[in-house]
């Protein structure tokens, strides 16, 4: 699943088969943006985010397929939803305190949340067994230890590693963990590397130079 707006108008969500065969299939149509988050693990529903007066999160389930349904719609900036590898929890990112932080709350009730951020935070994803939760706060990429229950909990969050990119708030998701848990995928920022190139004794250099012609 994947955003374009090669349907004329808005960005809206397509799919198409993973290999890169056949054609994509444009899947919803509506006036606003949106943008594919996260699959639960079976691949039936898809939290997407839509950009209306403010971005919100939205389901969509397509086996069997039904219309899309608002899972958090308030006055605040909600994205980068992540699915828990279990289905039972959502962690996302929002504004609704001064600064945008990590949030989890249970689905498909979406009653109570928890912070798990504490300095901000951007992209939260899960580790494949579903006892850590990542997400990126600055320079940093952070990660909180969850335990396993019928309520969330989870630790203090502390820094993981450090990386040379820094990262916005606009909700697009630039890493994946692997399924060991151990290796990250990371986007790079497009363009050449950057070197210094030191020329050494660039007078005489230039004087040979002169001197030739």
């Amino acid at each position: 699943m994947f955003s374009s707006d090669r349907g004329g108008g808005a960005r809206n969500l397509f799919w198409t088969a993973a290999d890169g065969s056949g054609i994509p299939e444009q899947f919803t149509r509506s006036p606003n943006g949106q943008y594919a988050n996260s699959w639960t693990r079976d691949g039936r529903l898809l939290a997407f985010t839509e950009n209306s007066a403010s971005p919100d999160i939205w389901t969509l389930q397509v086996d069997p397929m039904r219309p899309p349904e608002p899972f958090l719609h308030t006055p605040y900036k909600e994205d980068a939803a992540a699915f828990s590898p279990d289905g039972r929890w959502l962690a996302y990112q929002s504004n609704d305190a001064e600064r945008v932080e990590i949030y989890v709350r249970p689905f498909p009730t979406g009653g109570g949340k928890w912070q798990v951020s504490t300095h901000g935070g951007v992209t939260p994803r899960w580790s494949p067994d579903g006892k850590e939760l990542f997400y990126v706060a600055d320079d940093a990429m952070m990660v909180a230890s969850v335990t396993p229950g019928s309520t969330f909990q989870a630790s203090a969050p502390r820094a993981l590693f450090r990386h040379a990119q820094t990262w916005n708030y606009d909700g697009a998701v630039r890493f994946s963990v692997m399924p060991d848990g151990q290796h990250f995928l990371m986007l790079q920022p497009a363009g050449a590397p950057f070197q210094i190139h030191v020329t050494l004794n660039w007078a005489e250099e230039l004087t040979a130079r002169v001197s030739d012609k």
